[in-house]
């Protein structure tokens, strides 16, 4: 009878359901999930995700939320929000909260019910949860509650110690946090809750945004020749600008602006005679020092004019608590830029801003609970003055592009060139794309002094610009390469470097990998390439798929793990499988060796890179620094990628992504030498020798 009764245990413990008050059922797996050492906290945050408050249409959430804030015995006002831009017939509404009846607040415990499209429902594994606002921000309002609710169980809070103000509309208007203005409150200090991956934020980069337009001449599409393509002339105007070096001010180290959304064009058999781009900027100097900047460089392009979209905002500066939680400046902006109090303002969170508002938003479980008791920390010793504020939280709005750019610039590739000397054909290829971009840089300039048609000219492929990155050559890369040789975890970069191969093509980044780890672990292929020399090549490498796929797409994931098993040792881990502590301690070990290596399937979409000929990269890890958590990923891909630094957590997303062509996600292989050989490759063919 043991199995009967394991069997109605299981039963009852294994779906939950949870009612939202007329909203879907979420369904979630109870067994072994750390969500059972705080059911409501995690119940609270379900609940919250399961309604969609997109910027605009937050009023379910708000009243859900203000509902379950008065069922705990807080006081709740609910502030109108108007905002003439939209339907006046929405309610929107702040949500002020405080305890008894004494408004006045010392301490303002704030973040934002708002969310950005799409909606997605919530999700949820062992130890993650998923969904639109998972972290930003409907899981820093439920650590917040929860962490308050704590304080007040333990009788450590009084009347006007604390209040709550969740407001709406802060991912696209700012609506709320600018009504919030006029609540009359005067705390002495206020936290903010968003992703900061648990740091302590020191400060965050202003933003705005602007239309850039672009005017072309209309043509028959079978004779593009005789118009100007507006589109491309737009995207070409971008590119030039988005790699351009400003002389007149040394915040561009830090300030990124990104083409987030074109319009043009009218029928598809007509060469568009106009576009319109988005561009958002975040800021790490003055808003209008970077906007003179931008008019000014853009102004310089033929067919181009701007126009401000939105009130822009400058960085903030935020204060932080002496000898307590790590410290990062964050690369985002908040719509604390509209806060006119005077307090002293704390931003911190759990989650990253590499998944928000992307289609793979999630928070850590873990850190869910681990912010609850940072969170009240935080807020019994501020207090009762056990924390003290320091002012000296800094934001790195001026930096020597000199001594620390890391901003991809063309034709950064001294680091190459200083290991491949012996080249001599790549250091030709190098020489001619350089002449080459250098003629097309000038093309548009020349052309309109001879008094000729402008005409864009195609943007050089030889670095892209991937803002999420460090390169490998930068001040800041080689100093943490110094600091992975300190720590023991370059050991097999030398082998690697010794045996570099690069390939014109991204799709081709998985043999080169590989061709790279036989080569460096010094396995004999057994067969002869050039005279009597035994050594790897792609050509050695017969691949599972067809020519016609690999020029489309490259291998995939389980393609490389099968072509692998033919020549070394390898076992594969994916995310879906294998936790992120996992893969640190896997880092650790492949990189203080050289008879092993570690070579990473991700998404390039995940790390900013273009996606049109390859969307899984392969690399082999070159280093690993473990004071700053990067991973150097030595890509392949000499046709636009070079050598990287990358966040480890990021690599890991980045894994995690689903690659459609096996409908699972990537991952990453340990490959070491080895006498007995798997052969369980089970693709129609695979290589011999």
């Amino acid at each position: 009878m043991l199995w009967y009764a394991a069997a109605i245990c299981q039963a009852l413990t294994l779906t939950c359901l949870i009612p939202v008050d007329g909203f879907p059922v979420v369904q979630r797996d109870a067994a072994a999930n750390i969500s059972l050492q705080n059911p409501e906290l995690f119940e609270f945050h379900r609940n919250i995700m399961a309604i969609d408050s997109t910027s605009g249409h937050e009023t379910s959430a708000t009243d859900y939320i203000a509902n379950h804030l008065r069922s705990l015995n807080y006081t709740v006002e609910l502030q109108p929000v108007h905002n003439p831009a939209l339907n006046s017939s929405i309610r929107r509404e702040n949500i002020y909260a405080y305890l008894g009846t004494n408004r006045t607040t010392r301490l303002l415990i704030n973040s934002h019910v708002d969310t950005v499209p799409p909606y997605y429902p919530p999700s949820e594994d062992n130890e993650n949860v998923y969904g639109r606002g998972a972290n930003d921000a409907k899981g820093q309002i439920a650590v917040q509650l929860f962490a308050i609710e704590q304080l007040r169980k333990a009788n450590k809070l009084q009347e006007g110690d604390l209040a709550i103000l969740w407001d709406v509309g802060e991912e696209e208007y700012a609506d709320g946090i600018r009504a919030a203005n006029s609540l009359n409150i005067t705390p002495i200090w206020s936290i903010t809750g968003e992703p900061t991956e648990s740091y302590q934020a020191t400060g965050h980069k202003g933003g705005f945004s602007f239309y850039l337009n672009s005017t072309g001449q209309t043509a028959h599409s079978s004779v593009p020749q005789l118009g100007r393509n507006a589109i491309v002339q737009l995207i070409a105007a971008y590119n030039e600008v988005v790699t351009q070096k400003f002389s007149a001010e040394s915040f561009w180290v830090n300030t990124t602006i990104s083409l987030d959304k074109i319009q043009g064009g009218l029928v598809p058999n007509q060469v568009p005679d106009n576009a319109i781009g988005t561009i958002n900027v975040r800021n790490a100097a003055n808003a209008t020092q970077v906007w003179e900047e931008l008019k000014e460089a853009f102004g310089k392009i033929p067919y181009m004019s701007l126009i401000l979209n939105a009130t822009m905002s400058n960085p903030i500066k935020f204060d932080v608590i002496k000898d307590w939680r790590k410290q990062k400046v964050m690369p985002y902006g908040t719509d604390l830029a509209s806060w006119t109090g005077k307090n002293y303002r704390f931003l911190i969170g759990a989650g990253s801003i590499t998944t928000a508002h992307t289609d793979h938003e999630f928070v850590s479980k873990q850190e869910m609970l681990d912010a609850v008791g940072y969170y009240t920390d935080f807020i019994s010793g501020l207090l009762n003055g056990t924390f003290k504020v320091d002012h000296a939280g800094t934001f790195p709005a001026v930096v020597s592009l000199n001594e620390t750019s890391c901003t991809f610039k063309p034709f950064l590739l001294s680091f190459t060139m200083s290991f491949l000397a012996t080249a001599q054909p790549l250091k030709s290829a190098f020489k001619h794309v350089r002449y080459f971009a250098m003629q097309t840089s000038n093309a548009s300039s020349v052309r309109t002094a001879r008094g000729l048609p402008y005409r864009p000219s195609i943007a050089p492929r030889l670095i892209r610009r991937l803002p999420q990155t460090i390169p490998f050559a930068c001040a800041e890369g080689k100093e943490y390469f110094k600091e992975a040789m300190d720590h023991g975890n370059a050991e097999g970069f030398f082998g690697l470097m010794g045996n570099f191969s690069s390939n014109a093509l991204p799709q081709h980044g998985g043999q080169t990998s590989l061709s790279m780890v036989l080569n460096s672990l010094e396995i004999d292929p057994k067969r002869k390439w050039k005279g009597a020399w035994r050594w790897y090549s792609t050509d050695l490498l017969e691949v599972c798929s067809s020519p016609n796929q690999i020029s489309q797409r490259g291998i995939n994931f389980d393609e490389f793990a099968c072509l692998a098993k033919n020549h070394c040792l390898v076992t594969k881990h994916q995310p879906s499988s294998t936790r992120y502590s996992q893969f640190l301690d896997h880092l650790g070990q492949t990189t203080a060796q050289t008879d092993s290596h570690m070579v990473v399937s991700f998404s390039r979409k995940a790390f900013g890179q273009a996606t049109e000929s390859a969307e899984t990269g392969f690399a082999p890890v070159g280093g690993y620094n473990p004071a700053q958590n990067k991973v150097l990923l030595m890509d392949s891909s000499r046709s636009q990628y070079p050598c990287i630094w990358v966040d480890a957590e990021l690599v890991y997303h980045a894994m995690a992504e689903i690659d459609p062509f096996i409908g699972a996600d990537r991952g990453y292989f340990l490959l070491t030498s080895g006498d007995q050989l798997e052969t369980s490759c089970t693709c129609p063919k695979k290589s011999h020798h």
